[in-house]
């Protein structure tokens, strides 16, 4: 049976029985298939709540504010999260303007213990320039071994070590998770934080703004874009910007990061379905088998348009994915918490909910912004994709505005 080994955006499959205790007993018999039952379409609502509890922390540090970072979490319940930035959503100004401000970087690893909001850090400027620079960019693709308890880092958007200019990184990082998050708590030398980082380089793994899973032993590296040189909003000539327009499959060999198979699924299709990045790419149920798959949502741009993508790509394996254009997705194009929830009962459905970000369309919009679709605003809504065998319906409801990731809490922390 096929399985996942990433934790990564896992947290809403741990929740299924908590937020489903709702779901309707009662659904009408779809009738093609009449051993199977609808879910629940009420206008505006879904068979399940989600209640949000804000957590506050008396007395504490504020907490590091971060986007376009990466996570894992150890197995005492602690955070572990480095790279992204500081600055908060870039400029889009023309050369010779630095759009991607040079110290807004994050340097430092975090440990955070989401139970009392106490916090330490790591300075990655402590370290060499071959770790410290890929460890600081943004947008990189990672993801939780958690049969091994290690993050593997691949690729990220920034600055050399020197300052000098931007590139997306070729590398790949693996690191000890529990090990790392014992090291920093206990203020460890330089040293030895770098002892717990593994680091190759291959320029197959030059992408940013894509996502890497781990699936029957496999990574998945899915889309994204290789960039060099500084962010430029509206054309320029000191930069060069490729999308992959690929999904790249690979193994390591034993004990290494070097890369032992590799292949690349493309895509022909006259509307380019694969040139995306910066979309959401998640974890996923195939509401037909109950098997595991990797689900791409939105992502933008469609070549030569400032536009998103609204239809959704499936991924089951090494083999083609399935482009679904029965999908119409109106809302979060752009990266933004995800929930995932599988419904193994008699709907066997699959929902997604999906929190703020950027979206194609306003919820209620007017005449003048609906003139306006070209700079998919931030929205307060709250979005939910439900895939059903193979239906796809759409529920929106409005929600305060948010663009982070949800982590997982495996237990409760003491320390």
């Amino acid at each position: 049976m096929a399985t996942f080994q990433t934790l990564k955006r896992l947290i809403p499959f741990l929740l299924l029985a908590v937020i489903l205790g709702n779901r309707s007993k009662e659904a009408p018999k779809r009738p093609e298939k009449p051993t199977q039952t609808r879910p629940k379409t009420v206008a505006n609502a879904l068979p399940f709540t989600l209640e949000f509890v804000e957590k506050k922390y008396a007395g504490k540090s504020v907490l590091p504010r971060l986007q376009g970072y990466v996570v894992a979490p150890a197995s005492d319940g602690s955070w572990l999260i480095l790279g992204g930035r500081r600055q908060g959503l870039h400029t889009f100004e023309p050369a010779p303007a630095t759009n991607f401000v040079r110290d807004s970087a994050n340097h430092y690893l975090f440990v955070i213990n989401p139970s009392n909001g106490t916090y330490w850090s790591f300075d990655v400027n402590q370290l060499s320039a071959k770790l410290s620079a890929p460890l600081q960019s943004t947008n990189q693709q990672g993801c939780f071994d958690r049969t091994t308890g290690q993050l593997y880092v691949v690729g990220g958007y920034g600055w050399k070590a020197d300052k000098s200019d931007m590139l997306t990184f070729n590398t790949i990082m693996r690191i000890k998770v529990d090990a790392m998050v014992a090291a920093i708590k206990a203020s460890a030398k330089p040293a030895q934080i770098a002892s717990l980082i593994e680091i190759d380089q291959d320029d197959r793994l030059a992408v940013t703004g894509g996502e890497l899973s781990l699936m029957n032993s496999a990574f998945y590296l899915v889309f994204g874009q290789k960039f060099m040189g500084q962010y430029r909003a509206f054309g320029g000539s000191d930069f060069e910007q490729k999308y992959t327009e690929e999904v790249r499959v690979f193994t390591l060999q034993p004990n290494s990061l070097k890369i032992s198979s590799y292949g690349a699924t493309t895509n022909s299709e006259s509307d380019h379905p694969f040139h995306r990045r910066d979309g959401n790419i998640v974890e996923d149920i195939d509401p037909a088998t109950g098997k595991p798959r990797i689900a791409a949502f939105g992502g933008v741009f469609m070549p030569g348009i400032i536009g998103a993508y609204t239809y959704p790509i499936y991924i089951y394996g090494p083999a083609t994915p399935t482009v679904d254009r029965t999908g119409n997705q109106k809302f979060s194009q752009y990266g933004c918490p995800v929930i995932g929830v599988y419904d193994s009962g008699p709907t066997k459905a699959m929902y997604h909910t999906f929190f703020g970000g950027i979206g194609h369309y306003y919820y209620s919009q007017t005449a003048a912004q609906k003139k306006c679709m070209i700079w998919r605003p931030n929205r307060d809504v709250m979005t939910a994709f439900l895939s059903w065998l193979t239906s796809l319906l759409f529920y929106s409801q409005p929600m305060v505005n948010t663009k982070s990731l949800f982590i997982p809490i495996l237990r409760q922390t003491t320390a």
